[in-house]
């Protein structure tokens, strides 16, 4: 008898647990979904309109409204408190954006912050006033927490890790090895901004050398992200940061007088478009610019010492602060940023299941033609990430002539095994060339040339099609015949 009450008891249990299996998992909404692809805009709290009573959601909706127009999805929203952030998340995400909740009450690059004083249980009051709205891509720790405050700022990141919800910070280049090593992150970020002030000595002051620092940075974080078992994110740069005095003229734009200049200088339209393509290049998995809005407030020091790279005389910029004017105006660096995205929307799926290669066999299925590869052009080859299906190449290419009005041809020299080149963007089959247009671009045996057509600053991606489709991972050392 006890036998049969046990053999009843498992049957219930089996049966219970069959049925507990059959039902369907919770739908993940999209921002929490795998294939989610983040393309946005860093929006700082204190440039999100107010009224005495708090935001004004007259003047937000319609800034959200341009925002989903140019193909953004992510806003990274900062210095805003969760009960505003609520119900900003609700309206964004009415229009397909979601939120970077970088709440000021989360910011870990304030030393109170990250004391376990505070940040003990801050995970579940934080959802708590969050309530039912629209869940963030991801919770936002701190803006620029540096290597010194790791050691306090792990165990505020691992906090937040046993309450199973998703978390990032941005971080400047120095701190990447340190917030990806230590940090329990789902998600990282990094700020290189890469285009300094003609003749400013703390970074890259010409187009050549903002290229080499991006990409260079970008390699470095992706594979310090991936090692630690991270997604990688880039922050690119549509802002201009003044070295000192300045002022605005009647439409807006920054006026730098004699002996002043931008640290920072915003990007022209063509580097604007490059930066994405760099980025994604690199192995980035997200593409969120930096700033919406930025300072409007003229400086004026009589104390003020010029700088060494300061203008000779009066300079109108030509452009405001941030991608946007203070009334919502906006620059052709932020129409071309929303052109950039809704080119990148379109190969997001691919974009999010590949990564750069990093065996020198898998290098030399495509490779720049020429021996001194012009600054800023880009052919990246990358790899499939999914294990359970053969591995596909795909090559990322990119126009680094941003100075150069004009399009111009890329070539991209190829394996013997590559037999068909498709453009994903356009689907166009790219013919295959042996005989070499220019003899600073060689082609021969037992190589192949596709060239391929871009603007200044633009990029595509590329399939190959090999002639043994079942190719895997080679070893170490192994050479592609």
């Amino acid at each position: 008898m006890k036998n049969i009450v046990t053999l009843t008891i498992v049957a219930v249990v089996l049966c219970a647990a069959a049925g507990r299996a059959a039902e369907p998992a919770p739908a993940l909404t999209p921002q929490r979904a795998p294939g989610f692809f983040p393309l946005g805009v860093y929006w700082p709290g204190e440039y999100v309109p107010r009224t005495a009573q708090g935001p004004d959601w007259s003047k937000v909706d319609p800034l959200l409204d341009s925002l989903a127009a140019n193909h953004c999805n992510t806003v990274w929203l900062t210095h805003i408190g969760a009960a505003d952030a609520t119900e900003f998340a609700r309206r964004a995400a009415t229009r397909g954006i979601y939120l970077v909740a970088a709440l000021g009450e989360l910011a870990g690059n304030e030393k109170a912050n990250r004391q376990p004083a505070y940040f003990k249980g801050l995970p579940e009051r934080t959802l708590k006033t969050w309530g039912d709205a629209p869940k963030p891509i991801a919770w936002g720790l701190g803006d620029e927490p540096l290597t010194e405050f790791m050691p306090e700022m792990k165990p505020y990141s691992e906090e937040w890790a046993k309450s199973g919800e998703p978390t990032t910070t941005v971080v400047i280049t120095h701190d990447i090895p340190a917030a990806s090593a230590l940090l329990k992150l789902k998600f990282l970020c990094t700020d290189a901004y890469p285009f300094f002030g003609v003749g400013d000595p703390n970074g890259p002051d010409n187009s050549a050398e903002s290229a080499a620092y991006l990409y260079q940075v970008g390699r470095r974080a992706q594979h310090w992200a991936k090692k630690n078992g991270i997604e990688w994110w880039c922050m690119g740069a549509i802002f201009q940061e003044a070295a000192g005095n300045h002022d605005f003229d009647g439409q807006g734009n920054v006026v730098y007088p004699p002996g002043f200049a931008p640290h920072y200088r915003m990007p022209t339209v063509a580097e604007t478009r490059w930066q994405n393509w760099a980025a994604l290049a690199a192995g980035a998995r997200g593409l969120i610019h930096f700033a919406l809005f930025l300072g409007d407030v003229p400086v004026s020091d009589p104390n003020a010492k010029p700088v060494s790279f300061g203008y000779k005389e009066k300079t109108n910029s030509g452009a405001p602060m941030g991608m946007l004017y203070r009334d919502g105006r906006p620059t052709p660096q932020y129409l071309e940023m929303g052109r950039a995205f809704g080119a990148i929307a379109k190969l997001a799926p691919v974009l999010k299941s590949i990564e750069p290669v990093e065996t020198p066999a898998e290098e030399q299925l495509a490779f720049h033609a020429t021996g001194w590869i012009p600054p800023g052009d880009i052919v990246q080859v990358m790899r499939s990430t999914d294990v359970k299906t053969p591995v596909k190449y795909y090559v990322i290419v990119a126009n680094g002539a941003v100075d150069n009005p004009q399009p111009r041809d890329i070539p991209v020299n190829l394996a013997a095994t590559v037999v068909r080149v498709t453009d994903v963007r356009t689907g166009q089959t790219i013919p295959l060339r042996q005989s070499q247009v220019w003899r600073w671009e060689p082609v021969c045996a037992p190589f192949q040339q596709a060239r391929v057509s871009l603007p200044p600053g633009d990029g595509t991606l590329l399939e190959l099609t090999l002639a043994d489709a079942e190719v895997t991972t080679p070893a170490p050392g192994a050479v592609f015949k």
